[in-house]
């Protein structure tokens, strides 16, 4: 259960079950940052394969739902805290730190298949394990026939940490050489990219160029969710600890993680979020779940460029149906959250979200719960 609407449930509702600031000065580069490149090649399966996420391979449901388009046309699903079981239903299933799946597009539609890892005894397991946290996927990328997944560490702490039991305290970037052999056979490098626990890089990644560009949040008291923007040269994917570069106010690229002078993308967002380029219109596309928490709106905003400006073309369209009051079975604890698009299923915007209970227990009798949930939406209006 992921971030700020992870936080509450495993601060609050898994207790029973779950449970330094990168430095680096800021050295200013000498000239101003090139405009960044607008070019993103974007696989496009099928109009007919339409995602879904069947109840298999003891998989039972999960959320996070980050996903990365692979050269050859699979997807690689990227699921934090699964629920793992014989089934059918939930009835003593575990809960592992996450799992993946891997979907491909052929003649009978969408197919996809998951994976976990395996416990000395036995039992399913994270499919990322590295050191005393646990991991939370976000996004990814491949280069040079190797793929890279960043990993969220969490920590769980001996009190509320901003209200919960846990914190996130540093970001790994898993390198995967043999991503194209089945995932039990992959040979998985644990690369440190940052040990901060206050800026979040790698929500979303673009390779562009020399580089990758990272979406990143900055976790402040107010839990406002500021997006920054950092990027790391392609060069040094070897040993990234220490190389990210944010951008400042004035367009530049400096070295660090964060400073005064970062330029904030989008002031008020959420810990989940998605970013791509759209060939065919020219425009960058951002989604995320509104700021507010148990807030009902998806946020899809639009760019001229990477770095912005994010606040002139912005639509809040009222998706999480199962939070209001007219829906069948409608449950006052029920949340919904983790609105990302999945821009190798587009055009239109294909995206996911995730609903959750404030009651626990619910998940195990309302098995609609948990699990990724798909919407297929026209694209707004192009930015003028």
């Amino acid at each position: 259960m992921k971030r700020r609407s992870r936080q509450f449930n495993c601060g609050l509702l898994l207790a029973t079950l779950l449970c330094g600031f990168q430095a680096a000065a800021a050295v200013e580069h000498s000239a101003k940052s090139a405009p960044l490149p607008n070019v993103l090649s974007v696989n496009t399966p099928s109009a007919l394969c339409q995602p879904q996420f069947p109840f298999l391979q003891n998989w039972l449901g999960g959320d996070g739902i980050y996903s990365v388009a692979l050269p050859d046309g699979r997807s690689l699903w990227l699921f934090g805290d699964t629920f793992m079981g014989p089934g059918p239903d939930r009835a003593g299933a575990l809960m592992v730190a996450n799992t993946i799946g891997i979907s491909r597009c052929g003649p009978q539609g969408f197919k996809i298949d998951y994976h976990a890892g395996r416990s000395a005894k036995g039992e399913a397991a994270a499919f990322f394990a590295q050191g005393p946290h646990k991991l939370w996927p976000i996004h990814g990328f491949e280069y040079q026939g190797k793929l890279y997944i960043g990993l969220e560490q969490v920590a769980v702490t001996a009190g509320p940490e901003n209200g919960f039991n846990f914190e996130i305290v540093g970001v790994y970037l898993a390198e995967i050489s043999d991503y194209q052999l089945a995932p039990a056979q992959w040979q998985i490098r644990y690369l440190e990219l940052s040990d901060s626990r206050s800026v979040i890089p790698g929500l979303a990644m673009v390779k562009q160029g020399d580089y990758v560009y990272l979406l990143s949040v900055r976790e402040d008291a107010n839990k406002r969710h500021p997006l920054l923007l950092h990027r790391l040269s392609l060069k040094q994917l070897e040993s990234p600890i220490g190389q990210l570069e944010y951008l400042d106010q004035h367009r530049s690229w400096r070295r660090g993680l964060e400073g005064e002078d970062a330029l904030i993308l989008v002031p008020q967002a959420a810990t989940e979020v998605s970013l791509h380029f759209d060939p065919n219109r020219q425009t960058w596309i951002m989604v995320h779940t509104q700021p507010e928490f148990m807030g009902k709106n998806v946020i899809i905003r639009q760019a001229p460029a990477l770095e912005g400006p994010w606040d002139q073309q912005i639509t809040s369209l009222p998706l999480y149906t199962e939070m209001m009051s007219e829906s069948t079975g409608y449950d006052k604890n029920t949340f919904c959250y983790a609105a990302k698009a999945h821009p190798q299923f587009s055009p239109p915007i294909m995206l996911t979200y995730a609903c959750n209970s404030l009651d626990f227990a619910t998940l195990f009798r309302r098995l609609e719960l948990y699990r990724p949930v798909v919407q297929t939406l026209p694209l707004p209006a192009s930015p003028p």
